[in-house]
């Protein structure tokens, strides 16, 4: 029974040290490749050539080589590093198919970044809880009916400030105008140059330029130019035709 143990364990060890070096060629070589294409699947193959491999291949030497037990808790922080490395390859397959050279009128193109750092996040999230669940077995009932009611709280106290960011999100999204439009706002009217948005640490706020006889109308309202806009109403004037 001894024999066999330690006949187990230098098979692994010969797979490891064989699998090791042979892998990381096989994935630089291919990322080289990729790189000299400038393929959009290049950060894909790079991340699982600097974080799967290595953290599977420690893992395997802790489990099959070392003798750890699956539970012990040293294996448990690699498979950690590997699943969080899971969680970052497919969000890198992810933009690389959806959002990587796409058509200037798709919907890729029209959504906003912040919105896909947004969901993007959430994703993280709960592939953190999910390997929080299952390697080191957290009780995620628990952890979300704390996180339920906090959410509940902090949404009565910022439910403004998150229809504001909402409201300019689905604008942004749906852009019923876009840079080069002619539009009127209330009393201003000019040709848009310019949407920008962005959220800062006290409150949302965006800004929209018009090009108005020869000079800049800056559009800037706190909280939200957007709110703004959709209380005086917009008319559209003109939009360039574009010729293919």
């Amino acid at each position: 029974m001894v024999n066999h143990i330690e006949l187990h364990r230098v098979y692994w060890t010969i797979g490891i040290l064989l699998s090791v070096p042979l892998g990381s060629v096989i994935l630089l070589e291919l990322e080289l490749a990729l790189k000299r294409r400038a393929s959009q699947y290049r950060s894909v193959v790079h991340w699982i050539r600097v974080l799967f491999l290595p953290s599977v291949m420690i893992w395997s030497t802790l489990v099959f080589v070392a003798g750890y037990e699956i539970t012990d808790d040293l294996p448990k922080i690699v498979a950690t590093l590997a699943d969080i490395s899971v969680i970052i390859i497919g969000l890198a397959l992810v933009n690389a198919i959806l959002f990587t050279n796409v058509l200037e009128d798709s919907w890729q193109a029209r959504t906003p970044k912040l919105l896909v750092d947004i969901v993007r996040l959430v994703l993280v999230v709960i592939g953190i809880a999910v390997v929080a669940s299952l390697v080191w077995g957290v009780d995620l009932g628990q952890v979300a009916a704390a996180l339920g009611i906090g959410s509940i709280v902090i949404g009565l106290a910022i439910a403004e400030p998150l229809g504001n960011v909402f409201a300019g999100l689905m604008l942004l999204f749906e852009r019923p105008f876009a840079v080069g439009d002619w539009i009127k706002i209330g009393s201003s009217t000019g040709q848009v140059v310019e949407i920008y948005a962005r959220l800062s640490m006290s409150s949302w706020w965006s800004r929209i330029q018009l090009w108005q006889k020869k000079r800049l109308s800056i559009c800037r309202v706190l909280p939200n130019c957007i709110v703004k806009i959709l209380s005086l109403g917009f008319l559209m004037m003109m939009r360039p035709i574009k010729f293919v």
